[in-house]
């Protein structure tokens, strides 16, 4: 839902501000029952038909999303990772810089052991981000990164982290978090069990939302 991403609301209100006065218009179509089927081109075909001559921007698309519209010559670029396979043009973030400055502050600091709790989703984005953190964490001769994945599902979710993040034995030294939605369970559950941050774990955002500039 686009009323859980407060970063893709901002930006919205920023492509109609600035494309308002020149009479275009900025819609949203939300596919949420298509990006989970292995095979989604026949509604995407529908979608796409339904709105003529429009220019899409996708978001948290998969590949067969991706694919489908570049398969198709309709003009597409991606707010955030692009597949490979795709091919698409993409607003997005530096994967590479964001993995080094992240795993040097963690090195500065003496902590080698580190977590990346991911979307299970299979997102382009996710893929650089492990392959970034472990392409540094090797660099600088440290442990290969333990890899947590998981969908929206908060009890699931509470499981994972009261088996691996609550136990010190377990811990690690710094969970890095690329979802708003894990960020918050994981902060607030985390700090339920007794877990002080820093002093025993450190928490790291790899992303920049505004709702997150409100924690404490």
């Amino acid at each position: 839902s686009l009323a859980g991403v407060p970063v893709l609301l901002e930006q919205l209100a920023f492509l109609r501000e600035r494309l308002g006065p020149a009479g275009i218009r900025v819609q949203t179509a939300e596919a949420g029952a298509l990006v989970n089927q292995k095979s989604p081109d026949a509604g995407l075909k529908r979608m796409v038909a339904g709105r003529p001559g429009a220019m899409w921007i996708l978001h948290r698309m998969p590949a067969a999303v991706q694919r489908f519209f570049a398969g198709t010559g309709v003009p597409t670029v991606i707010f955030g990772s692009s597949f490979e396979e795709a091919g698409l043009p993409s607003i997005d973030v530096d994967f590479t810089v964001v993995a080094r400055h992240a795993v040097g502050l963690c090195m500065a600091r003496g902590l080698h052991r580190l977590t990346l709790l991911l979307h299970r989703t299979n997102l382009a984005g996710d893929e650089l981000i492990v392959e970034a953190v472990a392409r540094e964490l090797r660099r600088h001769n440290a442990p290969p990164p333990r890899i947590l994945r998981h969908d929206f599902n908060r009890a699931r979710l509470i499981d994972t982290l009261d088996a691996t993040m609550v136990p010190a034995n377990s811990r690690g030294d710094v969970l890095l978090i690329s979802s708003q939605h894990h960020l918050l369970t994981t902060h607030s559950h985390l700090l339920r069990r007794g877990i002080r941050f820093p002093a025993d774990l450190s928490l790291l955002y790899l992303s920049n939302d505004p709702v997150i500039e409100c924690l404490s």
